[in-house]
């Protein structure tokens, strides 16, 4: 099991690497006066923030079952079944296939909590800019 600092810190370094593309394709390194960059940096550290926020809520909606019916109805729909040894198809039921999906559930807190740090200094840098400007 990963450690709580490892997990912040990947979580952490892939918001960077997103806010890093978005000021990049923004022109955040062209920007000639501190408005524009002010602008360019809430614009990043925003993006980063609702992507990581994101993938957090649609983990919590995965751990509680929300797909559960549709992925095994796909499953039993494509024929991903459980083969014994013996090459004998063996179906399995709803319940055995919830139970086998939720027996570890997808640790989640760090996504939300690292996401809803960047939009908190988004919103910092925007009030920042309002000022500013």
């Amino acid at each position: 099991m990963k450690s709580k600092f490892v997990k912040y810190s990947i979580t952490i370094c892939a918001g960077a690497a997103i806010a890093f593309i978005v000021w990049g394709i923004n022109g955040l390194f062209n920007a000639d006066t501190a408005v524009r960059v002010l602008a360019k940096l809430t614009d990043g550290f925003f993006v980063a923030g609702v992507l990581l926020a994101g993938i957090g809520g649609l983990l919590v909606s995965y751990n509680e079952g929300v797909i559960d019916g549709l992925a095994y109805g796909l499953h039993g729909l494509f024929g991903f079944r459980n083969i014994k040894k013996d090459s004998t198809p063996k179906k399995e039921t709803y319940h055995d296939y919830k139970k086998r999906k939720h027996a570890k559930k997808i640790s989640v807190k760090h996504f939300i909590i690292v996401g809803l740090a960047y939009i908190i200094v988004s919103i910092i840098i925007f009030m920042v800019y309002v000022n500013v400007r």
